[in-house]
């Protein structure tokens, strides 16, 4: 796991890059690369997605299209409807999921590191979503809509799931409530063992750089 990179899509390359390593070591290694849908407008995007399918890398590319990039609209910056589309240009599978469904993502992400493991090369998830909160602490996110956020948070993930594992019987509501409890208990020890952590030493800046 690489840290996230405050440059726009500038993860993607070093996503081929591993991928690439992978590849030479004859390993069952898949590389996995998130990125939002505002990084297709980059050339680094282009640029992973060429290498990757030219070399049949084992990188999977999951797009989470949230329909903003900050605060521009997706169809204002992109001339195709679906990040998936783009795939074909390069020769590579593309698939559109609803990102907010467990199972769904699941699933396409099964079929994409079976792909990658059989020597078929990379695969392109766009993953239909939405951010609840704005871009960053300092955004109040008043360009969207109130309805089109009051619509997305009905399909909120987890609760989608909980729907889901109550109407197949796979736990009961005193079950989840359980299981809720016990991680945000887990959150709050986590948060003060950080809060009472002490600040990393500086030479530690050097550990497990790659370049």
């Amino acid at each position: 796991m690489l840290p996230a990179i405050a440059i726009v899509g500038g993860g993607l390359p070093l996503a081929a890059g591993l991928a690439l390593a992978f590849s030479y070591q004859g390993t069952d290694q898949v590389a996995v690369a998130f990125f939002g849908e505002g990084a297709t407008g980059e050339g680094a995007f282009h640029e992973a997605l060429n290498l990757a399918s030219l070399k049949k890398l084992p990188l999977i590319l999951v797009c989470e299209n949230n329909l903003y990039a900050a605060s521009t609209p997706f169809e204002v910056g992109s001339p195709v409807q679906r990040v998936a589309e783009r795939a074909l240009a390069y020769g590579l599978p593309g698939e559109t999921i609803e990102g907010n469904d467990v199972l769904s993502v699941y699933q396409a992400s099964q079929r994409a590191i079976k792909r990658a493991r059989g020597g078929e090369g990379p695969t392109l998830l766009e993953c239909l979503t939405y951010r609840f909160c704005g871009h960053s602490r300092s955004d109040p996110a008043h360009y969207r809509p109130k309805e089109e956020l009051e619509a997305w948070k009905k399909k909120d993930p987890l609760l989608l799931f909980q729907s889901y594992l109550l109407k197949q019987k796979i736990a009961t509501q005193k079950e989840l409530e359980v299981t809720e409890d016990k991680i945000q208990e887990e959150l709050k020890e986590a948060w003060a063992y950080a809060q009472a952590a002490p600040l990393a030493p500086l030479k530690s800046a050097w550990e497990d750089v790659y370049a």
